[in-house]
């Protein structure tokens, strides 16, 4: 949601993307950590 409000107010260019590149990296994190937790409960039981 941040992203989003920050790119309608004009905050990123091509220059400044380091909100943005945070933002996907935070997420990629995420998703990787819901692979591996699937994986451990699935292995797991």
């Amino acid at each position: 949601m941040v992203v989003i409000y920050n790119h309608f107010k004009q905050k990123y260019s091509a220059t400044n993307m380091l909100g943005f590149e945070l933002a996907a990296t935070f997420w990629h994190f995420i998703d990787i950590l819901w692979v591996y937790l699937f994986l451990f409960l699935y292995f797991v039981r």
